[in-house]
């Protein structure tokens, strides 16, 4: 953020990487603080056959697949190894701080050491089935929790950086025949049997926990209508047909599909009264594509792939007509 700031003040050019979901590309944002794209620059945008190609093909493997993010493939579920994981990497942090001295921009250590707990709560943990679910009865509205602490909730989030404020604003805000589900993110299980959380749910009794190893796409099968704060979660619930309300900031807000919740305050009328947009395919699709139309090959991450011409040297072409603009 102090880079943005200075260059800011010298009126100098500022983009901002971002993984744009499409293996291999990037989408350059002018502001490091929230992944949205403006609609103007969206409208803008001129896909090209192969973009639009792409589109469909992305929008059948999750209408049918269900196409995870390279993030959360081949995650490890075994309780006891996770454990060790987190307590293994919680010494390593706490060793490097007690060693260094003087001041330190990013500290780890909390993070190390509530992994932990999360990991210890996991032996314990009691969690809503998903069998439980009766959509004869009720109708279910769906929050997939963010990981944290990560860029999606301290930037990209604000104001809404505490998500058991937000859960509880949205199970209030719910009507008397909706049940609330909370569904744990892949790369942190455990979380929702952490006390904050648990304390929410004896507070809000038309809330669900369920754990991380339980599939996204099989809850989103079940679900009414989803509310995120910038998940990527809400563009694969409009392609399985499911209205998307968003109370944050994501590349997806600006698309006619989906339903931008200004103000908190908002949300229960709209909620009740239904006043949130219903996916529609070719919609989705031509969206999909001028996205897409805007991302450029590469990813500036040295791990992200094996292959250094594939990925860091088209980055640096990128940059390189960045200069010449």
């Amino acid at each position: 953020e102090v880079l943005y700031i200075e260059a800011q003040k010298r009126h100098i050019p500022y983009n901002a990487f971002l993984y744009g979901f499409r293996p291999g590309y990037t989408i350059w944002l002018d502001t490091p603080f929230s992944s949205r794209i403006s609609e103007r620059r969206i409208e803008q945008a001129l896909p090209t056959m192969e973009d639009k190609k792409l589109a469909i093909s992305y929008y059948q493997d999750i209408k049918e697949k269900h196409e995870k993010p390279y993030y959360i493939q081949n995650l490890k579920s075994n309780v006891v190894r996770n454990f060790l994981s987190s307590l293994r990497f919680y010494v390593r942090m706490s060793l490097k701080y007690s060693l260094r001295k003087g001041f330190v921009y990013e500290r780890y250590d909390k993070i190390a050491r509530d992994n932990v707990k999360c990991c210890m709560s996991r032996f314990l943990a009691k969690y809503d089935k998903f069998e439980a679910i009766d959509t004869q009865r009720y109708e279910y509205v769906y929050y997939p929790i963010h990981y944290e602490p990560e860029a999606t909730i301290n930037y990209f989030g604000d104001p809404f950086l505490d998500q058991v404020d937000v859960i509880e604003k949205i199970a209030l805000s719910i009507g008397t025949k909706q049940v609330l589900i909370i569904k744990e993110h892949p790369q942190q299980p455990g979380m929702l049997v952490s006390r904050r959380f648990q304390e929410l749910k004896e507070k809000c009794s038309n809330i669900m926990y369920l754990k991380s190893t339980v599939s996204s796409y099989d809850v989103l099968k079940k679900i009414s209508l989803m509310v995120t704060l910038n998940g990527t979660a809400g563009l694969e619930a409009m392609i399985l047909d499911k209205p998307v309300i968003v109370i944050g900031s994501v590349f997806y807000d600006c698309c006619k599909c989906a339903t931008k919740c200004d103000n908190i305050r908002d949300l229960r009328r709209i909620i009740r009264n239904r006043e949130y947009n219903m996916p529609d395919k070719e919609t989705l699709i031509d969206f999909i594509a001028r996205y897409f139309s805007l991302q450029t090959k590469g990813y500036p991450a040295a791990n992200y792939t094996n292959s250094v011409e594939e990925n860091i040297v088209p980055v640096i072409s990128q940059i390189s007509n960045f200069c010449k603009e």
